[in-house]
């Protein structure tokens, strides 16, 4: 493996039934560790830590890339592993959320669900959800099973991106949204009303 010549600490954060967990090995060491600050802590005794992240909570995400290296000589690479191609079911939001602050329930409506939160350009460029996340010709091109449109009006680049989906779900206040021409079912109301009913109905 490429990580191990260069002499890197290979660090796997990966969401579980369990929760989230963090397991770190290279040709010397294996570790584990239950949350971001632990690993923090150990990417503060090496050198160079390269994280990968497979269905990353946005929160860890920010803490990573806030995070100051201890040592001037340590750093930490990120590579985001969000194989979005992958999935049968996407829970994908747009900028008729309102604000970053609403992320973390539309992330746990996803989790309800057992979806992944991706998103349109709109969110990725407010810095929302990390680029690998993206929907749309400037991001990522996806078929899954099941496409949950909450708060995405439809723009031409967005819609490039999802159409071929088996079954397109969109919520939008706005009647005259262009999602609503691609999609098989359609649900004009608030889009925080109705995370928050499916929640109800999912969480019993």
């Amino acid at each position: 493996m490429a990580a191990k010549s260069l002499g890197y600490r290979v660090v796997v954060y990966d969401e579980t039934p369990e929760g989230p967990a963090v397991s770190c090995a290279d040709l010397a060491i294996t570790a584990s560790f239950n949350d971001p600050v632990a690993l923090a802590r150990f990417a503060s005794e090496v050198d160079v830590v390269t994280v990968e992240f497979e269905n990353i909570p946005v929160s860890v995400l920010e803490f990573f890339e806030k995070r100051k290296p201890v040592r001037p000589s340590s750093r930490v690479v990120l590579i985001c592993q969000d194989r979005i191609r992958e999935k049968e079911f996407l829970l994908s939001v747009g900028r008729g959320i309102g604000s970053k602050d609403e992320i973390p329930d539309y992330e746990d409506l996803a989790n309800a669900l057992r979806a992944v939160l991706s998103g349109s350009r709109p969110v990725i460029d407010k810095m929302w959800l990390p680029k690998p996340r993206q929907v749309g010709t400037s991001g990522k091109t996806v078929k899954p099973k099941v496409y949950l449109a909450m708060g995405i009006s439809g723009a031409f680049q967005h819609i490039a991106g999802m159409k071929d989906s088996e079954c397109i779900i969109a919520v939008n206040k706005d009647p005259e949204a262009p999602i609503f021409q691609y999609a098989h079912y359609g649900i004009v109301s608030d889009v925080h009303k109705v995370r928050d009913k499916l929640k109800d109905i999912v969480k019993g």
